[in-house]
């Protein structure tokens, strides 16, 4: 294989039994659906001396990053010139960024996930505005080497505490007659234990009730700001999720302890490598590292 080298839900009430206490959705009144005002917005840019990964097609690299709206943990210097050369280094197929802005003084008002996807030469890029401030916005965002068919934001909010979201979006590989749908799902969770396991079982419920096709790949990644990591065992694995079976610890940047960035895959998804680059840049550009998966699909038996 060719591979690069890697450089408003309400508030809490009491369960009826066990003692626990469980989030809820929030829903709109007028609707009856989630009150999520963070619209997706997809883009295709046509870019002059679009370069392939050089990969086969059944291979992807895919890379989630807390890019921190590119200002660094360590000077706090804004200068997404950084961001950029470490995700170049990497050459992804697929980006998760966590913290992008659009119109925000701090990064010059710049639509960064355009400006991120042009230099990187993805032509397909998706972002989700989240937190809403005075001037403008910032959420996450999905860069992609392939076109999307379907795209949302998925609202995660827990009452009364800071916008989060879900960004999904779906598209299809194919080959001759063999065709391989893949959904992806780049979150940002929230800071509270209690917070996240419920943010985390909504959008596992959400994506069940959906009724993916037999075969269908899932990546499930980002921020999970799961700081003690107890998601993986009490909730992505029993749904039938796979990681990496060493952690990865990539934040903060500058001295790493805790694996807060996770990349899980379900379906005919393989993972081959799971990697952490820890270059001087990547330590300077964001207060977290980025991880990288690559990975193939699980080739048809024959004979």
């Amino acid at each position: 294989m060719n591979r690069t080298p890697a450089l408003e839900l309400s508030p809490p009430t009491p369960e009826p039994a066990g003692g626990k206490r469980i989030l809820r959705i929030r829903r709109s009144k007028r609707s009856g659906r989630s009150d999520a005002r963070g619209k997706s917005y997809y883009t295709s840019a046509h870019l002059e001396g679009e370069v392939d990964s050089g990969r086969a097609w059944d291979e992807l690299r895919i890379v989630t990053y807390n890019i921190h709206k590119g200002i660094g943990g360590i000077d706090r210097r804004y200068r997404l010139e950084r961001t950029i050369e470490a995700l170049r280094r990497i050459d992804p197929d697929v980006c998760y960024l966590q913290e992008v802005d659009e119109g925000v003084a701090r990064s010059r008002r710049e639509r960064q996930v355009d400006v991120i996807a042009d230099a990187l030469g993805l032509r397909h890029r998706l972002y989700g505005p989240n937190v809403r401030l005075r001037e403008g916005h910032y959420g996450n965002a999905i860069l992609c080497r392939h076109p999307f068919d379907h795209h949302e934001n998925i609202d995660l909010t827990v009452a009364p505490k800071k916008r989060r979201g879900a960004l999904h979006a779906r598209f299809t590989l194919q080959r001759g007659r063999r065709r391989q749908r893949i959904w992806l799902f780049n979150l940002h969770l929230g800071l509270s234990g209690l917070e996240r396991r419920s943010q985390l079982r909504y959008l596992l419920d959400w994506i069940r009730y959906r009724h993916p096709a037999e075969g269908t790949g899932v990546v499930l990644g980002g921020d999970f700001n799961d700081v003690f990591d107890r998601l993986a065992s009490l909730l992505m694995v029993p749904a039938g999720y796979r990681t990496t079976t060493s952690k990865l610890p990539t934040f903060p940047a500058r001295r790493p302890l805790r694996p807060l960035d996770r990349i899980f895959l379900r379906g005919p998804l393989v993972p081959d490598r799971f990697q952490r680059p820890r270059s001087e840049l990547v330590r300077q550009a964001s207060d977290h590292l980025p991880l990288i998966c690559d990975l193939h699909l699980r080739r048809p038996h024959t004979g």
